[in-house]
C-alpha cells in the first residue's frame, strides 16, 4: 500500500478507491487521482490567511479541468470541494487543508488527462472578497500514486497560500455643477502569486485575464458585499494577462440615478483557461455617491469598513 493510500485512509474516505473497480461508476476507468498527498514528495497543506477554511461549511467553491478542452467534457463535475479538500490535521499537518481528489468518481465529468487545472476560492471570514489558489500540474507516469501530484507546484514550505485579490484603484472626481463623477482606474493588479506550477509553467497558463466587476448599493460605513461573483455586474472591463497595467478609464457615474443611499463598488474577478469566470470577486473598493450627502461635494475613495470621514 502506498503513502498516499494509507493517507487518504486516515481521512476515512478510502472507500473511494473502490469505484475503481466498477466501470458503472468510473469517470476514468482506471481510476486517477489527483492532490497533494504524494509519494514522491512530503504532502503538502493549502493555508488560507483570513479566510473559510472549512470546505465542510460550503462556503468554499472548488473547480477542476483539463486546459484545451471544454468543461462540458472534462471537469469536476458534481463532485463537490467538501469530499476532495480535507482538513490537513488529520494527516498529521500543523494547520490547513489538503487536496486528495478520486477522478474515477462517477459524477466527475469525463476522465481529465494530460494535465489538470484547480481552481479553490474561500470566502474572506471579515466578509470582503475571497482568497484563491490556482494550480497546475502535468500527468505524472512514473508509478507514483497520484496521477495529479500538486506538491510538484509549490516553491512554498506550505505548499500553497491562499491569497486575495488586492481592491481596484479607483479615483473619482466630480463634474463642475453636477453630481457625476468621472471615474479612473488607476491600474490593474498583479494576481501572478495566486498560480502555482511546476517548474517553468507560466502563470497565464491558468490565468489568462483580470475581470472589473461593480455593484451599487447602500454604502453605510461597515456594509459587506457579497463575495460571489454572481451578485456583482460585469463593468466591461477586461484585462489580459495577470501582471499589473496601466490606468483606464471608466464610464461616468450619475450620482442621482443609483438611489439614495447608494453607492458604487468595484472589485475584480479572475478569467481562467477556457474562460470560466471564479465563482468570487477580491476585495471591494467604495466610490460614495449617495451615503455622503451630508457633506454635499465630498465625493471620494474609502475603505467600507472604516466609513466616509468628513472634513
Amino acid at each position: 500500500m502506498t503513502k498516499a493510500m494509507r493517507l487518504f485512509g486516515i481521512l476515512a474516505v478510502a472507500a473511494l478507491v473502490v469505484a475503481a473497480a466498477s466501470p458503472v461508476f468510473a469517470g476514468c476507468t482506471p481510476g486517477k487521482s489527483m492532490g497533494q498527498l504524494s509519494d514522491i514528495n512530503v504532502p503538502q497543506a493549502t493555508l488560507w490567511p483570513g479566510a473559510v477554511s472549512d470546505s465542510a461549511t460550503g462556503q468554499m467553491i472548488g473547480r477542476f479541468w483539463s486546459p484545451g478542452t471544454s468543461r462540458s467534457v472534462v471537469s469536476e463535475g458534481a463532485y463537490s470541494v467538501d469530499r476532495w479538500l480535507f482538513d490537513a490535521t488529520l494527516v498529521g499537518l500543523p494547520a490547513g487543508t489538503i487536496v486528495y481528489g478520486f477522478l474515477g468518481e462517477g459524477d466527475v465529468t469525463g476522465c481529465p488527462s494530460n494535465a489538470l487545472i484547480t481552481v479553490i476560492g474561500s470566502p474572506q471570514s471579515d466578509g470582503d472578497g475571497a482568497s484563491f489558489v490556482v494550480g497546475k500540474v502535468t500527468e505524472w507516469f512514473v508509478g507514483g500514486a497520484l496521477d495529479f501530484d500538486y506538491t510538484r507546484t509549490s516553491t512554498e514550505t506550505a505548499g500553497w497560500v491562499g491569497k486575495t485579490i488586492p481592491k481596484p484603484a479607483i479615483s473619482a472626481t466630480k463634474q463642475p455643477g453636477t453630481r457625476i463623477l468621472d471615474i479612473t482606474l488607476q491600474g490593474t493588479p498583479d494576481v501572478a502569486p495566486l498560480f502555482y506550477g511546476e517548474p517553468g509553467m507560466l502563470p497565464t497558463e491558468a490565468i489568462v485575464a483580470r475581470r472589473l466587476y461593480q455593484f451599487i448599493g447602500p454604502g453605510a460605513p461597515g456594509t459587506q458585499r457579497s463575495p460571489a461573483t454572481s451578485a456583482w455586474t460585469y463593468a466591461n472591463q477586461r484585462f489580459t494577462g495577470v501582471v499589473g497595467g496601466g490606468p483606464a478609464t471608466l464610464p461616468a457615474v450619475n450620482c442621482d440615478t443609483l438611489g439614495a443611499g447608494n453607492d458604487i463598488f468595484f472589485a475584480w474577478a479572475l478569467e481562467f483557461e477556457g474562460g470560466l469566470v471564479s465563482d468570487f470577486v477580491g476585495k471591494s473598493q467604495q466610490v460614495v455617491c449617495n451615503s455622503g450627502l451630508a457633506a454635499p461635494g465630498k465625493f471620494k475613495n474609502i475603505d467600507k469598513r472604516q466609513g466616509p470621514k468628513n472634513k
